[in-house]
């Protein structure tokens, strides 16, 4: 259940509880805002901001670990002064993986009249997200994009470079570690399709040859048969594009199947308790290669984040403390940066989505403490054939890991931009 400002008139507590209902209704909760004594010298109506995603993605049940990081971000900015004074609230919404529950959660974003939308995302509802937030001039800051419309519309601010820089990197990478002919293992579905094509072009420029290739649906279980089909001709590596219950099984299904060879994947489709679980140093996951957006966790840059989730985050063991590459929860806080710096460097008075929007367009650079990139919001990085379907993507950088001891490693110190290839 959310929890709102207590007020001395009884108008206004009536008008928090029956927001609190409505966001209860809609599988909505929220952070503790002013209520915390750090906070207690903010002034004025809160600030208020949703995160979108789903409860079921990550351990932590109905308040999972993208939503703790953004509650902890809520109580970290209110201890330091808030939004110009006024406390920031942050609501976490459900979206339970479907369309209609992203749609309803954008709604419920509109009726409680949040300035923005920010962090994580929907795999299934994200231009349903943007087709409501677009009619009420809101946008939404720092999501992951699982689709066209994440990555086309005006509406949409994104951070990283989604599938298309994280795949081209991984077929970058693939040649320069060694592999020169690759299977590919892929989800049936749009999000698959992009990532392969991203996959072939890096992998291609760089001198490689894509073999096999897979489908396999959002729902299957049994990795053996596409396990099988993608190793088939001779592939030194295999490229892994599924959800994060599928990848380790799939590392099962291609350990059984005798391949040898590298592995290609994304970071939360093989956390760290899914790599012990497939055999931890011993496993096949053991020097597997991936492309990614962060700088490695023992970065000391990412230590007020682990401060800010050990201290207001309800529940901190869930988020791991940032010791992983787990891109949810990752995003999720840089995303807050990025609101926060923009309403700074662009010395907001009035706080709303349009004056939001305007900020973010005009904004030159972003505060991130050396999280992100320099970047922007009005310079596109994707030039060639495909620019028409991402003109959102402002972010062409990647960090480059690896699975080392059964651990995730850093094979290169910082970021690599990939803009030349784009």
């Amino acid at each position: 259940m959310m929890r709102r400002i207590r007020r001395r008139k009884w108008s206004t507590t009536a008008v928090a509880l029956i927001t609190a209902a409505l966001l209860a209704a809609a599988g909505c909760t929220s952070g503790s805002g002013a209520q915390s004594p750090q906070s207690v010298n903010l002034k004025g109506k809160p600030v208020k901001v949703m995160t979108i995603g789903t409860a079921g993605a990550e351990e932590g049940g109905s308040t999972p670990a993208m939503a703790q990081v953004a509650i902890a971000y809520e109580g970290f900015i209110n201890h330091h002064g808030g939004i110009n004074g006024r406390p920031l609230s942050v609501i976490f919404c459900d979206d339970h993986d479907n369309p209609t529950g992203a749609q309803q959660c954008a709604r419920q974003a509109v009726s409680v009249r949040v300035v923005a939308v920010v962090g994580w995302g929907s795999i299934s509802g994200g231009s349903n997200i943007l087709q409501v937030l677009s009619k009420a001039n809101i946008p939404w800051i720092g999501e992951e994009q699982f689709s066209t419309a994440e990555n086309t519309s005006p509406d949409s601010y994104p951070i990283i470079g989604s599938l298309a820089t994280q795949w081209l990197g991984n077929g970058q990478l693939a040649v320069h570690e060694g592999c020169k002919k690759a299977g590919v293992m892929e989800w049936n579905n749009p999000v698959g399709i992009f990532g392969l094509q991203w996959f072939e072009r890096g992998f291609g420029a760089a001198g490689g040859k894509v073999g096999p290739v897979t489908l396999v649906g959002t729902s299957a279980t049994d990795m053996a048969p596409p396990a099988a089909a993608a190793t088939a001709g001779g592939v030194q590596c295999v490229a892994m594009l599924l959800s994060p219950t599928q990848g380790p099984p799939a590392v099962q299904a291609l350990e059984q199947a005798g391949f040898k060879g590298k592995i290609l994947f994304y970071p939360d489709e093989l956390p760290a308790s899914a790599i012990q679980q497939t055999g931890g140093a011993h496993s096949l996951a053991e020097g597997a290669l991936s492309a990614t957006f962060y700088l490695r966790p023992t970065n000391p840059k990412w230590n007020q984040a682990k401060q800010a989730v050990r201290m207001y985050a309800p529940n901190p063991s869930v988020v791991n403390n940032f010791n992983s590459f787990t891109e949810i929860d990752q995003l999720t806080w840089e995303a807050y940066l990025v609101f926060t710096s923009v309403i700074k460097s662009q010395h907001l008075k009035t706080i709303d989505g349009p004056s939001l929007r305007a900020a973010l367009n005009q904004a030159n650079s972003l505060n991130t403490g050396g999280l992100l990139p320099p970047m922007n919001f009005h310079t596109p990085v994707v030039t060639g054939p495909a620019a028409p379907f991402y003109n959102r993507v402002f972010n062409p950088y990647v960090t480059f890991i690896t699975i080392k001891n059964g651990s995730y490693a850093a094979l290169t110190p910082g970021f690599t931009s990939l803009k030349k290839l784009l």
